[in-house]
């Protein structure tokens, strides 16, 4: 465990307590979540192994902060993280993003439609095969190595 976890996780666990406290301080959690969103999308577009590891050690944090986790006043958050495209991403994102929505699955029943909803989404094929035009002729689909990764990932 890297050495500044224990601050991301104190920092995390600050951020949805006062949301669920409300008042000024719900503006932490606020800063949290755009904080989480620009990581998010950084993650998406940036190859680089850091922010890779930088966005799966948050969501490390959140599946550790789960038990504060509340449907209704946490819902951006869980909503940020169950908007990153299992298929795109990264093999450490995957596996945090897998352990979070099992933890969250686990702790609070509230997320279950939610999660089962972002693991169906991983047996369809990927959205661009998925929405080609019609008659487009691209043959059978076939799944590529890597997408077969995250198939046995989520199997198990």
């Amino acid at each position: 465990m890297s050495g500044d976890q224990p601050t991301l996780l104190a920092f995390v666990h600050h951020a949805l307590v006062s949301k669920l406290n409300g008042g000024p301080e719900a503006v932490q959690y606020t800063s949290f979540v755009k904080q989480f969103t620009v990581l998010r999308k950084k993650a998406e577009r940036d190859t680089s192994e850091d922010s890779h590891l930088m966005l799966a050690r948050f969501i490390t944090a959140l599946r550790d902060c789960v038990s504060v986790i509340r449907e209704r006043h946490h819902d951006s958050i869980v909503g940020e993280v169950l908007n990153i495209k299992l298929w795109d991403a990264s093999e450490v994102v995957r596996a945090a993003v897998l352990r979070l929505i099992t933890t969250l699955v686990v702790v609070n029943s509230a997320f279950t439609h939610t999660c089962l909803r972002l693991l169906v989404s991983c047996f369809l094929p990927p959205p661009d095969v998925a929405h080609a035009a019609p008659g487009a002729s691209l043959g059978p689909w076939q799944p590529n190595p890597a997408e077969l990764h995250v198939q046995s990932a989520i199997t198990g």
